[in-house]
């Protein structure tokens, strides 16, 4: 089957509104965690999130639109502006745009918006005409397609917090079926909302480290204590090898394998289980062995039993060689992206191998639970041949996805 390749990556996210914004401050371990200002936090038991604040729409969003949009389309144009514009897709006229698919995911839609607009029922007879269609899960689907014609294939998917990543397998799957050429594919999300942070609060998952937010998301520490909900959003174009070429467009990595599953066993906690097999089984696909493997990017969400039950898979697959893969837990500095969590995971891992392979040193890797994971190192340089993204959700949810470096070059137009 012939290889799909990565041609241009995008993002925005607390730590900056570019993908080149964002990988400048991971390097400096800058922190996006911060005390909620969207709203009153006063009475919340957790009163920190990674806002993005200060934000502006891209440039390319008509001012007559800006209403009809919550923040999750907004974040959405943002990053696939960013993806296509690095890709040159948009610039090519050779390439249809019917032959351009699009996969868009989400975990809760544009839940601002609904709880914007279930407070002015019986407040006001002049009910917002758009509101509707900003709360819809496939919001960003619609405007993503319209502001950059594509015509292709378009779907919204959602499976929980491993949504982007079973948009990027659904994506690769329309690509060897042939039925588009090229994707754009991604997540986001805007879920710092009262409804969010009061019902992740009364599962007993959010962090309440309130008076130290940089240090309040500490994925496999023994003073984890909780994730910290993050927004943004993330997109990738993804595309043929042989299309990709023929247009002259770069390629940064190799799209290797994506795996999804359900460990249909219970709705909230995490099955240890079921994230081994869809490692196990992305691996299968990838014809990669565990050895292959330079770095991850877990799910590492700094939940207690979410944190046990991956680092119990990972030791499984890994044994005696886990001490020596990269473990570059995100959420640390830029929160809980949820349905986004994967997307972010995965253009930041396509970084690392752009980027003379490069990766990040992870925040907050003190008091580790866990000795053999390989956390606490500086921004090293290291043959990344193989990255490793994983996510679970909700809803007993897994999904994996491998990138790989590419060993020959492109032109870039």
């Amino acid at each position: 089957m012939e290889s799909i390749v990565v041609s241009g990556i995008g993002a925005v996210s607390s730590l900056g509104s570019s993908i080149d914004e964002i990988w400048s401050n991971l390097l400096i371990k800058k922190s996006g965690i911060k005390e909620i200002s969207r709203f009153d936090p006063h009475d919340y038991k957790t009163k920190i999130a990674a806002e993005i604040n200060n934000f502006e729409p891209c440039e390319i969003i008509r001012k007559k639109d800006l209403h009809k949009m919550d923040k999750l389309s907004l974040y959405a144009l943002s990053a696939v502006n960013e993806a296509i514009n690095q890709s040159g897709l948009n610039n090519n006229i050779n390439i249809s745009s019917e032959r351009i698919g699009l996969f868009w995911s989400s975990g809760n839609g544009g839940i601002e918006s609904t709880e914007q607009g279930v407070k002015l029922i019986g407040i006001t007879n002049k009910y917002p005409v758009f509101q509707q269609i900003k709360i819809l899960n496939d919001a960003p689907v619609g405007w993503i397609a319209q502001y950059f014609n594509i015509k292709g294939v378009n779907m919204s998917v959602t499976a929980a917090c491993s949504s982007s990543i079973v948009a990027l397998q659904t994506a690769q799957v329309y690509i060897n079926a042939g039925i588009c050429d090229f994707a754009i594919v991604g997540g986001s999300e805007a879920p710092i909302t009262p409804t969010v942070i009061a019902g992740f609060s009364a599962m007993g998952a959010l962090s309440k480290n309130n008076h130290s937010p940089r240090n309040a998301a500490r994925a496999f520490s023994k003073l984890r204590d909780g994730f910290v909900v993050g927004e943004g959003a993330a997109a990738i174009v993804i595309g043929l090898e042989s299309e990709t070429n023929k247009q002259k467009m770069k390629a940064l990595a190799k799209l290797n394998a994506c795996y999804n599953s359900n460990d249909a066993q219970d709705f909230v906690h995490p099955n240890e289980i079921g994230i081994y097999n869809n490692i196990i089984n992305c691996l299968k696909k990838s014809q990669l062995k565990n050895t292959d493997i330079s770095a991850i990017f877990p799910h590492a969400t700094s939940t207690l039993l979410g944190d046990k039950a991956e680092y119990t898979a990972l030791k499984n697959i890994f044994n005696h060689t886990l001490k020596d893969v990269y473990l570059m837990c995100i959420k640390n500095y830029l929160g809980h992206l949820l349905g986004a969590s994967g997307a972010i995971a995965a253009v930041l891992a396509i970084k690392c191998i752009e980027m003379q392979q490069v990766i990040p040193n992870t925040l907050n890797t003190d008091e580790k639970e866990y000795e053999e994971l390989k956390l606490n190192f500086e921004n090293d340089t290291a043959a990344l041949n193989h990255i490793l993204c994983i996510t679970s959700g909700l809803g007993g949810h897994h999904a994996a996805c491998i990138f790989s470096k590419i060993t020959h070059s492109y032109t870039k137009n």
